[in-house]
């Protein structure tokens, strides 16, 4: 099922179509929430949801001292979530994020640099495809809001 299209391609369509609207309304309505939040409540949730990934992939790191880090017998961490491309789509996530505040966002924070650098730490160690996806979309989307947020303030 990596195909682009899993509903025409797939073995049972329909689990593949109620999981397509699953998605779709879940995302649907984080947007809407998002959208009638005042300034100052995105701000707090912004700082809850991107505090919270940086804590896991702290804690996923921290973790593999106890040897029961990593994915069912092998080599790609999963940290302290239960698959290892979980943790590299959320790792993706936080890095990209991370590495845009650290290029544009004035005054330098150490904190950031190192919660960035346990998110590419855990990124490249779990062999998430989907994680690096994410990075460089996040890259990329980013870079162009800064821009776009830059050119409205001059």
């Amino acid at each position: 099922q990596t195909c682009a299209l899993p509903i025409f391609f797939s073995t049972v369509s329909d689990i593949s179509v109620l999981k397509s609207l699953s998605f779709a309304i879940a995302f649907l309505t984080a947007l809407c929430g998002w959208v009638w939040m005042t300034p100052r409540e995105r701000q707090r949730c912004q700082q809850i949801v991107f505090g919270t990934l940086a804590l896991i992939m702290c804690s996923s790191l921290a973790y593999i001292a106890t040897g029961r880090a990593y994915f069912r017998g092998t080599n790609l961490l999963a940290g302290v979530f239960y698959h290892s491309q979980i943790l590299g789509v959320a790792a993706g996530v936080i890095s990209a994020y991370l590495l845009v505040q650290l290029l544009v966002k004035r005054p330098f924070r150490w904190w950031r640099l190192c919660a960035g650098a346990a998110a590419l730490a855990c990124l490249f160690m779990s062999n998430s495809r989907a994680g690096l996806v994410g990075i460089l979309l996040g890259m990329v989307v980013g870079s162009l809001t800064q821009i776009e947020i830059g050119r409205a303030h001059v």
